[in-house]
């Protein structure tokens, strides 16, 4: 779908919060039981020190059977690894989230952002746990005028479990499906006035300035060069350079001086 001002056809509403309720990734297993070399690499790159993670005899002295996985590393058990981000897509029919994701692009929601994320833990898990995922659309909101572009919110729940089906911690995760905004066009820039052209000298024609206080300067005409030369514009072809000596009425303040 293209445009920002296309929208879906009839019915699109209805098949959409008809996702309400709907799985879209069925039970699946982590590849790898929960493990102490995964634990310490997570809480050396997290810079999280706390021995329960990595020292048996400290974690068994707070009443604990032996280390135990960070909460917030529940999530990491059950991500799918780099070769299946990278593996081409599967022949097969698509699963529930490819489907969610096809309908939200027709209704023009091609961007996505994550919002936040709500966790719920139950219980730590401990070395050897099996753990699993399953997630399951738990709304679709109406469509929203946001900042970044007219969408919807979608919030799933993710819910993990151990080796025994027992729930060890939920994820409420919510992300905007939206239609990118028209980019703004860039500001009109304002053009300085034209600069007044300079006047070339001539060496013969006299002009005057006016000092702070509003007094004339004069200087007298020189065919050869004086003390200094003024002015700083080019002179008319042929003409010699022209000099003069700057003058201040008495009792006034300083001034520039004419050419």
């Amino acid at each position: 779908m293209s445009g920002y001002e296309e929208r879906p056809r009839p019915g699109y509403e209805e098949r959409l919060q008809a996702f309400t309720g709907r799985e879209l990734r069925p039970l699946t297993p982590a590849q790898d039981p929960v493990n102490q070399p995964m634990i310490r690499h997570w809480a050396e790159a997290m810079g999280d020190t706390n021995p329960v993670y990595t020292d048996a005899a400290a974690a068994r002295a707070t009443g604990r059977t032996g280390v135990v996985a960070p909460a917030s590393m529940v999530q990491a058990w059950t991500m799918r690894g780099y070769a299946a981000t990278v593996a081409p897509p599967s022949p097969s029919a698509p699963g529930g989230f490819d489907a969610l994701v096809a309908l939200l692009d027709e209704g023009g929601y091609t961007s996505v952002v994550a919002t936040d994320s709500e966790f719920t833990f139950l219980r730590e898990l401990e070395t050897g746990d099996h753990v699993a995922v399953r997630e399951t659309v738990e709304s679709v909101s109406a469509e929203k005028r946001t900042a970044l572009g007219t969408g919807r919110f979608v919030t799933t729940l993710k819910t993990y479990t151990d080796g025994h089906g027992a729930t060890v911690a939920t994820q409420r995760w919510r992300t905007l499906r939206f239609r990118p905004a028209p980019a703004a066009p860039p500001p009109r820039r304002t053009p300085h006035p034209p600069r007044a052209p300079v006047p070339p000298s001539t060496g013969t024609t006299p002009t005057s300035s006016r000092g702070p206080s509003g007094t004339a300067c004069s200087s007298s005409a020189a065919p050869a060069a004086g003390p200094f030369a003024i002015p700083p514009a080019p002179a008319a072809p042929g003409a010699a350079p022209w000099s003069g000596t700057p003058s201040r009425p008495p009792g006034r303040g300083g001034c520039t001086a004419s050419w």
